[in-house]
């Protein structure tokens, strides 16, 4: 089954902060930045808010290590936690606040794992993953993906067909070596570097609740078409 082209316009699309536990929305802002890289473990986002609309029920909940989720047109690109909120202010934009964080793989990015922790050379990818994000959420087999195609039907909010990508063997199949992190090595950086010795990455869904253990996929086709025309006609790139 072939899926209708995803033709996003820049002039209507919807973007939105969503702070989970407070239950509140950011939808005015002055301005918003989110960047993404393939090889970049975690994705960072900013929101730029004029103090007008940072009210007391927004201050109190727009905290640092609060959960947020950054949604385009309803469909959820990235979920993480707010690393900081800063005031400033200039003589042409006013007071602003800024708030910049990252997506869920930032925590176990910044923490370290005990380097005297024994894992079972026995252990399955799957059950290894789980042992090392433990404490971030993902303990179970179900946290973890060999494959990214409902995590793109999440971003993009497509019902896709039978994936034609090549998924490579489940995480169980993997037998793993030197499971022994090295002295102030970072919980992320130790599961990163065993699984890339079997040529795998890792990397979070959007909704933050599995972690995709998978390789890049070349042979996919693509969810839409970037283009800018003389006449202006069926543009959807608003500068480059």
């Amino acid at each position: 089954m072939t899926a209708p082209a995803y033709n996003p316009n820049p002039e209507r699309e919807t973007v939105r902060l969503d702070i989970i536990d407070a239950g509140l929305a950011i939808t005015n802002f002055v301005s918003y930045r989110y960047t993404e890289s393939f090889t970049t473990p975690s994705d960072a986002f900013s929101f730029v808010i004029e103090d007008a609309y940072f009210d007391d029920l927004t201050r109190s909940a727009v905290v640092p290590g609060a959960k947020v989720t950054l949604t385009l047109e309803g469909n959820a690109q990235c979920t993480g936690y707010i690393d900081s909120v800063e005031k400033s202010a200039d003589r042409g934009s006013g007071v602003v606040w800024t708030i910049s964080g990252r997506d869920v793989l930032g925590q176990a990015i910044d923490c370290g794992i005990d380097p005297t922790t024994n894992f079972n050379p026995g252990f399955t990818l799957d059950q290894f993953l789980g042992a090392v994000f433990a404490p971030y959420g993902w303990s179970q087999p179900i946290h973890f993906a060999d494959d990214n195609a409902a995590n793109r039907g999440v971003i993009t909010g497509q019902k896709r067909g039978t994936p034609t990508s090549d998924k490579g063997k489940p995480l169980k199949k993997f037998v793993l070596h030197q499971l022994k992190p090295y002295p102030k090595e970072g919980a992320y950086a130790f599961a990163a570097r065993v699984c890339q010795r079997q040529g795998l990455w890792i990397w979070p869904s959007s909704d933050g609740q599995q972690l995709v253990i998978g390789k890049p996929d070349f042979k996919q086709s693509p969810y839409t078409t970037l283009q800018r025309l003389n006449n202006g006609g069926g543009t959807n790139v608003l500068s480059g």
